[in-house]
């Protein structure tokens, strides 16, 4: 399920996904029966499954989200509908306004203590619904609740489970996510009440310390916290800090229960906070640890089990760091595909001989390998334990070919500011020097609703908001920064040109009647290029100035028919040559000749369709990326003949956006899986993952001196990262 239009179970049409996650995709939809919005959760199986194992765990699903559909509470998202579609299962759901708290307190934000209670006291309500019914979430975390207005409400119980349930379903797979996964979660032990508590307790943990409780640079070292340390004790939680200490207590027998909390936290909100929560005395403080193969499960394998024996643990997303704004890792234990004795001369030995993946992991989905003699054994126990980290998130090493963020030629890099932009942002670029509304390089964004926000990177401030300036019939999609601080902006059928020091536009665009999907101007300013429905657009902008002059528009002095969309243009550093791409166009090069592009008789050699092409600023590189979830980098020193010099993989979800660094080092992508990816790209290894957005990345781009790297998401933000 990946188009926008599709229509699910013959009556629920995607509009445009609107969130990802470990364990699936958000649609925004359309109920055509019922003619009102809603949201289509597509779930997402890891890859390598058996036919059979995917059966069960489709069955699995599909039961589990017809009990989530029997919970009826303002706190839960209501359940509509459960649909297969493409072979996986669909959950549709109430659409629900509003952020999510993981987006409410990122960038290590913390929330007084009283609006942390209020917030708790409506998640335990809702809990305690869900845990009279017999179901338990197993995956409580601030990117699973909901704040709209006064309304706190709790996602995805279409993957909950039953109490009382094994851990493993059938196929092996372990739900959960470490920084927010109570101890006994982790172990394997059987699903109890008690699970949601701990992490609804590690939820208003980091919602009032702005941090997760167990945090730390790798799977390994969080997950080796959880079970060996006690949490670093709140000093920000103020009156909460008795309930957050009673929740995270990691005996579960001495876990505070439901009504404990409950009572707690209302004594918090009302200004009364007790001096002590209190002892646990409810069974839904009680674990009744039944021993199962879990993830670090201590018991003795059976005797089938071989001593040479890996488990595959996949992360599809990034282990929580300091910063909780992005969603934290979400375990998934699939069955060991094979053994290897060459697991004991090296961790680097066993991944390359993992013959039940072809392809190299995607850093995304990080594979912890865990080896031990005898069988599984705890984390840190055993001498014969080995760890393979492969992949990273969160500005940490990669581990993928040797990569060392910390060694490599790009540095550290690091969350410098999250800015909230109040719509979905389609674009972003930054100016090539000063412009007149300011004194040093801005950067600009556009998204829904029309809007465009230009800002100061160097202190984080909204210089300008030109959003309300014109009234575009669609959202603004395209966006480029001139060389002489020109902006030209893209919304539906209409491209304009901005006049920053009067804050207006400038003039517009015509000649065509498609609809501007990218935008680029040549390292000169003299043309400006446009990709469309069919068409690629390109105007002279030396004749501009009389335009301007008389508030005259501007018609294209040429163009070119082509047969699929255009969603990418990009200049070569010399101006001479053009670059085109579409998801359904094959990647074109044009030849600029007496002022109009044509396409080069190379054109056809560089693949097949891309949603994005850029060139490297010496201009001997073009990548393309797409969805094929690679970026292909050619060769293009003799440009008649270029040649395929590497396949950077990694990506586990469509590529939208990549950008090279000004000195040609450094190549950012990014893409459907919420995270950028930053690559050394002279030795084409993956650096290291900036995690954070939640949801789409659909753009990225460097700063002229290479200081800064903006993203912008569908959640809304943009993300400024800097050299640590």
């Amino acid at each position: 399920m990946t188009d926008a239009r599709e229509l699910v179970n013959g009556r629920y049409q995607l509009i445009e996904p609107i969130g990802v996650g470990g364990m699936g995709k958000v649609w925004r939809a359309y109920d055509q029966v019922l003619e009102r919005d809603v949201a289509v959760k597509e779930i997402l199986f890891p890859r390598g499954l058996q036919d059979t194992e995917r059966e069960t765990l489709t069955r699995r699903a599909m039961r589990e989200a017809r009990s989530a559909a029997r919970l009826n509470h303002p706190g839960i998202v209501t359940v509509y509908d459960v649909a297969l579609h493409d072979g996986a299962p669909a959950i549709i759901m109430e659409l629900v306004p509003g952020r999510s708290l993981a987006q409410t307190i990122s960038g290590g934000v913390r929330l007084p203590p009283e609006r942390v209670a209020a917030i708790g006291v409506g998640l335990l309500e809702a809990v305690a619904e869900a845990h009279a019914a017999g179901i338990v979430h197993r995956d409580l975390k601030p990117a699973n609740v909901l704040v709209s207005g006064n309304r706190v409400v709790i996602t995805d119980f279409g993957i909950a489970s039953m109490a009382g349930d094994a851990t493993l379903t059938a196929s092996g797979m372990l739900i959960g996510t470490p920084s927010f996964m109570a101890p006994e979660q982790a172990r394997g032990r059987e699903v109890s009440p008690a699970w949601d508590l701990w992490a609804l307790g590690a939820t208003l943990y980091a919602a009032a310390e702005g941090r997760a409780p167990y945090t730390g640079t790798d799977l390994v070292s969080v997950l080796s916290a959880l079970l060996s340390d006690e949490p670093e004790p709140p000093v920000h939680a103020g009156p909460l800090t008795p309930v957050l200490t009673g929740l995270l207590q990691k005996n579960p027998a001495e876990r505070l229960g439901t009504e404990q909390a409950l009572e707690a936290l209302r004594a918090v909100v009302a200004g009364n906070p007790p001096a002590d929560a209190g002892t646990p005395v409810t069974a839904a403080g009680r674990d009744t640890v039944v021993p199962t193969p879990g993830l670090l499960s201590t018991a003795t394998p059976p005797p089938e089990a071989s001593a040479a024996r890996a488990i595959r643990v996949t992360v599809d997303t990034a282990v929580s760091g300091p910063d909780v704004s992005g969603p934290a890792a979400s375990v998934t234990v699939v069955p060991p595909t094979i053994a290897h004795p060459a697991a004991t001369k090296g961790a680097d030995r066993l991944a390359a001989d993992t013959a039940a993946d072809k392809k190299p992991p995607s850093p995304r989905r990080r594979e912890l390998l865990i080896w031990g003699v005898g069988g599984l054994a705890a984390l840190g126990i055993g001498a014969a334990t080995t760890f393979l980290l492969t992949g990273g998130a969160g500005g940490r090493d990669s581990g993928v070919s040797g990569a060392n963020s910390a060694a490599s030629r790009g540095g550290a890099w690091g969350l410098a500011q999250a800015l909230e932009q109040g719509f979905l942002v389609n674009a972003v670029d930054f100016s090539h020097g000063s412009t007149p509304l300011g004194q040093g390089p801005l950067f600009a964004v556009v998204g829904d609703g029309a809007s465009l926000k230009l800002w100061n990177p160097a202190d984080g401030r909204n210089v300008a908001d030109l959003t309300d300036a014109v009234e575009p019939a669609e959202s603004m999609v395209a966006l480029a920064f001139g060389p002489d601080g020109t902006i030209a902006t893209g919304a539906g059928n209409t491209t304009l040109l901005w006049n920053l020091s009067a804050r207006a536009v400038a003039y517009g665009l015509l000649g065509y009647d498609r609809a501007v999907k990218a935008l680029a101007f040549s390292p000169d300013g003299r043309y400006l290029a446009a990709g469309s429905e069919d068409y690629v657009s390109f105007w002279d902008l030396t004749k501009a100035g009389d335009a301007q002059k008389t508030g005259r528009n501007l018609t294209f002095v040429n163009g070119a028919s082509v047969p699929g969309t255009v969603t990418s243009v990009a200049f070569s550093p010399d101006g001479k040559t053009l670059a085109t791409a579409g998801f359904d166009e094959p990647v074109r090069l044009w030849e600029i000749k007496g002022g109009a592009p044509v396409e080069s008789t190379a054109s056809q050699a560089y693949g097949d369709g891309a949603n994005v092409v850029a060139f490297s600023p010496d201009g001997r590189f073009l990548v393309s990326a797409g969805a094929d979830n690679y970026v292909h980098v050619w060769d293009s020193a003799n440009p008649r003949k270029p040649v395929e010099s590497a396949l950077l993989e990694g990506h586990n979800g469509q590529i939208f956006t990549v950008a090279f660094s000004p000195d040609g080092n450094l190549l950012a992508s990014a893409g459907d899986e919420g995270f950028v990816r930053l690559w050394d790209f002279p030795n084409s290894k993956p650096l290291t993952d900036l995690t954070g957005h939640e949801g789409r990345v659909t753009s990225v781009a460097f700063s002229k001196d290479g200081a800064v790297l903006a993203s912008g998401g569908h959640d809304g933000y943009v993300r400024l990262w800097r050299r640590k």
